[in-house]
Formats: structure tokens, sequence, C-alpha cells
């Protein structure tokens, strides 16, 4: 691709030098103004394919994005719902063997996050401070809840998940995966060996029974078939590390990059031999000008639409090559 932006400016930037030197050595025709007419006519011709394609590809482009964003709510609302499960085990105490000792590990350490903990290049006398002190509690309780909540945020502002639907940032997805996988870890990978004895999926706080029930359908319809365990969190969280934020990733960055450089150039070519062809020569004309400047400007007009025309034979082929040969990418 790279040599081919090379060979393209080297061609465009080798017309119009010609061009100024011929110009410069054997000074300019008295016709140029009918050069420039002629010109203007094919640019004219030029000018309504690329409008046609322009206007097909914005309409495409705007189907594409209300197809994406319907993946991009329905990914969201799976998130979301998906908060708010974790959100009610947060807040079920009997779910936690050793609720205690959460609430000891968030009065003691009450800004350390999953984060914090699990990034090696960043280590603090804080951190130092939890992993020596764990012999006072339970490690594996305090950092599964905290990767819980390192996916649901603050307990104190998990409720706005509630009443709207969240946008969510390409950061934060990226920053949940390892918390998302940490839940999986505990809750089934090593679940025997690190976790059994620390929780009790069955010690859901009552009023929240019906609504991680409804939770877990929205989440996975083929949770309508089976009883809410902790397998099916864990079960949760590993398709959304495997699956449901990849794509969303994936959507996210598509509607991010829709606008191609092909289609940015297009739009450009199009203004200059608009401007070129049209608006500065019709100015020439209703303004009074003298005919040495008219002639001059005559040229570089000229000059604009045949490097105009140029760019847009490169362009189209790229295209042709893009859409039809190489194929759309996935």
């Amino acid at each position: 691709m790279l040599k081919f932006q090379i060979l393209r400016w080297f061609v465009i930037l080798s017309v119009a030098a010609a061009l100024i030197y011929f110009k410069e050595t054997l000074g300019l025709a008295q016709d140029v103004n009918t050069l420039l007419n002629n010109l203007m006519h094919t640019a004219s011709i030029l000018s309504g394919i690329v409008i046609a394609y322009v206007l097909a590809k914005i309409y495409q482009l705007s189907q594409d994005k209300l197809q994406d964003q319907e993946h991009i709510d329905q990914l969201s609302s799976k998130l979301s719902n998906y908060r708010k499960l974790l959100f009610r085990l947060m807040k079920s105490p009997d779910f936690w063997i050793k609720y205690d000792d959460i609430k000891l590990v968030k009065t003691k350490y009450p800004k350390l996050s999953f984060n914090d903990l699990h990034d090696e290049d960043n280590a603090s006398a804080e951190v130092d401070a939890f992993w020596s002190d764990e012999h006072n509690f339970s490690s594996t309780t305090a950092d599964l809840y905290l990767a819980m909540e390192a996916v649901t945020g603050p307990v104190e502002d998990i409720e706005e998940i509630e009443e709207h639907k969240e946008a969510y940032s390409v950061d934060y997805l990226k920053r949940i995966q390892p918390a998302l996988n940490q839940i999986w870890f505990y809750l089934e990978e090593k679940y025997a060996k690190h976790t059994a004895g620390l929780i009790n999926d069955q010690g859901i706080w009552e009023p929240y029974h019906d609504s991680i029930r409804n939770l877990c359908i929205r989440i996975d319809h083929k949770q309508k078939r089976k009883e809410f365990d902790r397998t099916t969190v864990a079960e949760m969280a590993s398709n959304f590390v495997e699956e449901h934020i990849p794509n969303l990733l994936r959507f996210l960055l598509k509607k991010k990059n829709r606008i191609t450089r092909s289609l940015v150039s297009l739009i450009i070519t199009l203004t200059v031999m608009i401007s070129a062809g049209t608006l500065i020569p019709l100015s020439a004309q209703l303004f009074p000008i003298h005919d040495a400047d008219k002639h001059n400007m005559g040229f570089w007009c000229a000059t604009l639409l045949i490097c105009a025309v140029f760019n847009l034979i490169f362009e189209l082929g790229l295209l042709l090559f893009r859409d039809f040969i190489e194929g759309p990418k996935k």
C-alpha cells in the first residue's frame, strides 16, 4: 500500500511539475480557456460518477452503522445486566462466608483496587501490606470481591446502571477483562483449591432471587433451563472474556474507523474538481480581473483539474482492488 501511495504522488507531482515547467519555458497558449472548458466538461462527467459513488457509500455506511449499533446495544445490555448481577452478589452478606473480611479490607485499604493488586509494574506499599497481612483475613475473598467491584464500580455508584443504558469505552472494556478472568478463576477453574468454603451461592439475599434469575435469562436465554449457582457466574465471565467483549471492541473500533481514508480522499478530490472547474472560473467571470490574471488563473485551474483527474483514477483503481479483488475486510 505504501508503494501505491508513493507511485500516486510521484505521478501527480510529476504532472504538476511538467505543466509548470512548460508554462515557464513555453508560456501559455492564448486558448488556455478552451482547454479549461474541455477539462470542465470532462471533470463534470467524472464528478457525477464520484458523487454517485460517494452518496451510495454514505448510504451504505449509514446502514452498516445502524446494524453495528444494534450489536453494540445488545452486547452492552448483556454487560450491564451482568454488572447488575455481580452487584447483587456483592450486596448479599450470606453469599460471602467471611463477609466481615470484606468490611475489614474496605476499612483498612479503602483505596485499594483489583487493578492495584495485580499490576506488577506499579507495586506500592499498600499492596505489599495487603498481601503480607493476608493471614488476618481471606485474601481470596477480598480479591474476588475486588474483581467484581472492578467490573461493577463502587457499590455506592452502581445504582446508576439500574436507571440507564451504559455506553462502554474501549479503555473500560480492556481494563475489566483481567477482573472477569479472575472471577472465572475463583468460581470455576480453581474453585476447589481456593474458593471452596468461602462462598455460598445459595445465600443470595431473598429480595434479589427473582431479579437475579431474570438477569441471567437476559444475558443468556439458555439460563432459563438452569438453576443459578456459582458456575453460572463463572461461565458468563468466561463468555464475556472470550466472546462478548472482543466482539464489542471490534464493533466499537469499526464504528470509530468507519470513514475510510479513501472516502475522505474522494471527497477532497471532488471538492478540488468543483472548485477548480466551476467556482473559481465563475468567480473570474463575475469580478473585474485583468486578462493576464485570468489567463494565469485558467492555467492553475487546469493544472488542479488535471492532477485531480489523475488522483481520481488512482483512487478508483484502489477502490476497485479493495472492493472486488481483495474483498471487504471482516
